[in-house]
């Protein structure tokens, strides 16, 4: 799918905090580089988004693991059992 022409953000949408993180010109996220439109999110961006929730899942075990405790946890994969945190830095 191909726009035929930028979206433009109504008055009434977003402020200025909003429009910092958005990179309008490439339809992506200034920092995370994934698309701003529903419709266009794929694989890649799950993967990006997925890769930072596991980083701050896991800076927060090193804290105090009474949190949370994920570098224990595993899954099958492949017919293999894998960490979870090994599978998705992996992916």
């Amino acid at each position: 799918m191909e726009l035929v022409d930028n979206p433009i953000l109504q008055d009434c949408y977003g402020d200025k905090k909003y429009k910092d993180v958005l990179d309008i010109s490439r339809q992506q996220t200034k920092l995370l580089k994934i698309n701003i439109y529903p419709t266009r999110i794929g694989y890649l961006d799950a993967l990006v988004v997925l890769n930072i929730a596991v980083d701050f899942l896991s800076f927060i075990e090193n804290i105090d693991r009474e949190y949370i405790y994920l570098s224990n946890k595993s899954v099958t994969y492949k017919d293999q059992r894998i960490l979870f945190v090994d599978l998705i830095k992996n992916l």
